[in-house]
């Protein structure tokens, strides 16, 4: 199983959009949403170590990371807008 099945449960070519949209960018925004996502669930509530979740997806530590950074960053905003930070 790819990486991406792991994070999402389905392979890519089973989103719609993609398959109306064409496979070129809306595929990888797709991808790169669904990732950032994945990645965080499986650090902060499965509480997977960095290191296992770069070995199950093939990314290096540092794409991990830089991931994680973002996706909290984009959480802390999303609660600052609303209020609830």
């Amino acid at each position: 199983m790819t990486g991406f099945a792991i994070v999402c449960g389905y392979a890519p070519n089973d989103y719609a959009p993609s398959r109306i949209l064409g496979a070129g960018w809306a595929q990888s925004v797709f991808v790169s949403i669904c990732l950032g996502r994945g990645i965080f669930v499986l650090r902060y509530w499965r509480v997977a170590p960095i290191d296992e979740i770069a070995e199950k997806l093939q990314f290096s530590k540092g794409k991990i990371k830089s991931s994680l950074f973002r996706t909290r960053r984009k959480l802390r905003d999303y609660l600052q807008e609303e209020g609830l930070c």
